[in-house]
């Protein structure tokens, strides 16, 4: 049985617009081309760890130190308020507003015990901001603070530099598949 190839070459043009067609609107309506896939723990996981600062040759315990963890998410909604959250402030007697919006995103806040431990219980597991603020160590006046860090900040909080004030701070990206350990150390 003999086909025209025009037959053939309709039939292929056909074919290559369907596919077009159905990739451009798995695009449109579902993730991206170059997403990668999840990797987010199936359930709650726990952030313990300690913050130490250098005074000296000695490395001690940075107690009252805030560890504040944000979710990574492209939009975190409503930023939360940083009154009360900074480490030279007292913890009030009621929870803070602010403490609960941040865990309401799917983070934490706590601030560092005695020893310098702290633990934190994050909802699920996946990619988080952790920032911790030092409690006995300040930057010095030629220390600027980075402006990507108030960036990435601002879009968790109201008042990222109020919240950084002049304590040293560290600001890092993490993954969280399960609970976790993590060290803090300023110099």
């Amino acid at each position: 049985m003999a086909v025209p190839r025009y037959v053939l070459y309709t039939q292929g043009l056909l074919l290559g617009a369907v596919a077009l067609t159905c990739f451009i609107f798995g695009v449109l309506t579902g993730g991206t081309f170059f997403s990668a896939p999840s990797k987010n723990a199936k359930g709650p996981c726990t952030i313990t760890g300690t913050v130490r600062y250098a005074s000296g040759n000695q490395k001690l315990p940075d107690d009252g130190a805030v560890i504040i963890i944000f979710p990574d998410t492209k939009d975190a909604g409503q930023r939360a308020s940083v009154a009360g959250m900074r480490p030279d402030e007292p913890l009030p007697e009621t929870p803070l507003v602010g403490i609960q919006q941040i865990r309401d995103m799917g983070g934490g806040y706590t601030r560092a015990g005695p020893q310098g431990d702290f633990s934190v219980n994050l909802a699920s597991g996946g990619s988080y901001y952790v920032l911790v603020l030092s409690s006995h160590t300040r930057r010095a006046a030629n220390d600027e603070v980075k402006v990507m860090d108030v960036r990435t900040l601002g879009r968790f909080v109201d008042g990222a530099i109020d919240l950084l004030g002049d304590s040293k701070y560290r600001l890092t990206s993490e993954t969280f598949r399960t609970d976790r350990t993590l060290t803090a150390q300023f110099d």
